[in-house]
């Protein structure tokens, strides 16, 4: 038997992120959904082959966790959603990560 991907899922909006953990788990996935992103930092990153992080969450936003996740060695892809295009910014910090991400408005436009 193949081994399922693990997704970790983070959004401080509890009906979003039961949502779309319920349709990653659809579609055979193991999804850990985490309404906190502080408490994303207590698992072992080792486990997890994709994140996918809400950008505008308290405490840490989903840069912020982004960072943290690397610094904890975390070597999987990780995608940033956001309902608001104004929540991602064109700094330079969002941009050292060209290489190994791109980021996307709603709508598929790829953001500079």
């Amino acid at each position: 038997m193949s081994e399922r991907y693990c997704i970790l899922c983070v959004d401080d909006d509890v009906s979003c992120l039961e949502a779309r953990a319920a349709l990653l788990e659809e579609e055979g996935y193991s999804v850990t959904a985490v309404c906190c992103p502080l408490r994303a930092l207590e698992f072992d990153v080792t486990k997890f082959h994709l994140a996918v992080l809400d950008f505008a969450m308290p405490a840490l936003n989903g840069f912020q966790l982004l960072l943290r996740l690397r610094a904890a060695h975390a070597s999987f892809p990780i995608l940033l959603l956001s309902g608001m295009s104004r929540d991602v910014p064109g700094s330079r910090s969002y941009r050292r990560f060209r290489s190994e991400s791109a980021l996307f408005r709603s709508g598929g436009r790829q953001i500079d």
